[in-house]
């Protein structure tokens, strides 16, 4: 079922769903969906609903969910058995009853927890970026310079710079200053095809700005040197935006969410000359 192309997915039966609203309710601003009573507490709102759902249709149960997440993108609802014969999700992993989902911007049948989606995507950048380097040519990777902007609380200090690294998977040695050390990052052999952006990596080139200018001005430039800066943050597009919006209803309870530090690392990129 390939033509499936949702942004964000439900799995749940009706009662998955109840649980789902029984969360999200709990944690929403909106008070005038459902008419419930008293105090919004989870054990309330659950024996509330309980009674109100047990003879409402499982698309009328749907349709409150989606009301009060209220994410502003096509929601779709799957049962397990079926989100699991249609989609891919990490390794080993079964969707739960009762969980959320928000499609890969590249690779389309395959689906993240809100939770974890800024950070699987800033280490698959991370990935990309190395491979790129190596189809283009690269000779050494150095990293020269990091910056981190994301701070703890409004009178915390800055998030330590190894911290951020560990978030998104860049292997770097720290100086006690909170500091990074000029290193070595990657080193490539001779290439044996001239610069090039592999099929795989092309989404990639598309869609980051980093990875693009990266790929422009070594094709086109035919550079030996220069200095690219990968940028890590939360919002990755639009898939950022509806996770971070999501993960607030606290729905996949079993994964608490960690907002991705918003970082910025400097890459020098020698290349092998092209022989023309």
């Amino acid at each position: 079922m390939n033509s499936i192309d949702r942004k964000v997915i439900v799995v749940a039966s009706k009662s998955g769903l109840i649980k789902m609203i029984s969360k999200a309710y709990a944690k929403s601003t909106v008070h005038n969906i459902l008419p419930i009573p008293f105090f919004k507490t989870d054990t309330i709102i659950k024996q509330f609903l309980d009674v109100y759902y047990k003879n409402k249709s499982l698309d009328e149960v749907a349709s409150d969910l989606y009301r009060i997440i209220d994410l502003d993108t096509e929601i779709k609802l799957f049962s397990p058995r079926d989100a699991v014969n249609y989609f891919k999700f990490n390794v080993g992993l079964t969707p739960p009853d009762g969980s959320i989902y928000i499609q890969h911007p590249i690779q389309q049948q395959r689906y993240i927890v809100p939770e974890e989606f800024s950070i699987v995507l800033s280490r698959e950048k991370e990935a990309a970026f190395r491979l790129l380097a190596s189809s283009l040519g690269a000779k050494k990777l150095s990293l020269i310079h990091a910056e981190v902007r994301t701070k703890r609380g409004i009178m915390g200090g800055t998030i330590p710079i190894s911290e951020a690294a560990s978030e998104i998977g860049i292997k770097a040695s720290f100086g006690n200053s909170n500091s990074i050390t000029r290193s070595v990052y990657s080193e490539f052999g001779l290439p044996r095809h001239p610069p090039h952006v592999p099929e795989d990596l092309k989404p990639w080139v598309e869609m980051d700005p980093d990875l693009r200018t990266m790929a422009h001005d070594r094709v086109n430039g035919n550079l030996l040197k220069n200095i690219i800066k990968l940028e890590f943050k939360e919002d990755l597009g639009i898939g950022g935006n509806i996770a971070s919006k999501i993960s607030s209803y606290d729905i996949n309870s079993s994964i608490k969410y960690k907002a991705l530090s918003h970082s910025i690392w400097s890459f020098e990129v020698e290349y092998h000359p092209i022989n023309i």
